[in-house]
């Protein structure tokens, strides 16, 4: 039985740059987006053009496992001119102790180029077999590489966090365990004394 992790927006308050990944469907569409580079091979997608690295995280596993078999990728996206030349790529990654370490195997191409109106690009990719334990975290980038010579001064956008099964931001990654989390150390009431209101980390 696989797990799927869809891509959220809210960042994980314990360890830095990192957005969520959720085994639930986020609560409406946010957006991501890059700018291409001429002759571009290899960009990381970016909250904003020009912006911060997306970078997604699943919180801890309550559980050790192995990472092996076929895993799905699964994003919503577009470029702003068929000129720009770009695909979808996406790179997997081991978090423990502090460290984050790249899943030999990839990256994971889908080698067909987006269009310029918001459309689902869905394909697979096997990492190379590695053990996690309890404790340790799942990371997804993404990222765009060319099909074809990638044109320079456009832009991707890339559509996630949303809440229709099959729609645009339906943006997922599923890998071939069932695993299962535990609670997040980082995650959860964060109080606000000044007016002794209490903020809910959604």
């Amino acid at each position: 039985m696989a797990t799927t992790l869809f891509l959220r927006d809210t960042k994980d308050s314990g360890i830095g740059v990192y957005r969520y990944l959720q085994t639930t469907r986020g609560p409406g569409v946010v957006t991501g987006v890059v700018n291409t580079v001429a002759s571009g091979t290899d960009i990381q997608w970016t909250k904003t053009a020009g912006g911060e690295a997306l970078e997604f995280i699943s919180p801890p596993l309550s559980a050790g496992f192995t990472l092996s078999g076929s895993m799905t990728f699964n994003i919503w996206a577009l470029e702003s001119a068929m000129a720009a030349n770009c695909g979808g790529r996406a790179r997997v990654y081991k978090y423990s102790g502090g460290v984050e370490t790249l899943i030999l195997g990839g990256p994971h191409d889908d080698g067909v180029e987006f269009g310029t109106s918001d459309g689902v690009f869905n394909w697979t990719g096997t990492p190379t077999a590695t053990v996690f334990a309890a404790g340790d975290r799942l990371i997804v980038k993404y990222y765009i590489t060319n099909v074809g010579t990638m044109g320079g001064g456009e832009t991707c956008t890339l559509n996630y966090a949303g809440v229709t099964a099959g729609a645009s931001g339906d943006t997922y990654w599923t890998i071939n365990e069932n695993v299962t989390f535990g609670p997040d150390p980082g995650w959860g009431l964060l109080l606000n004394h000044s007016r002794n209101n209490v903020v809910v980390a959604l």
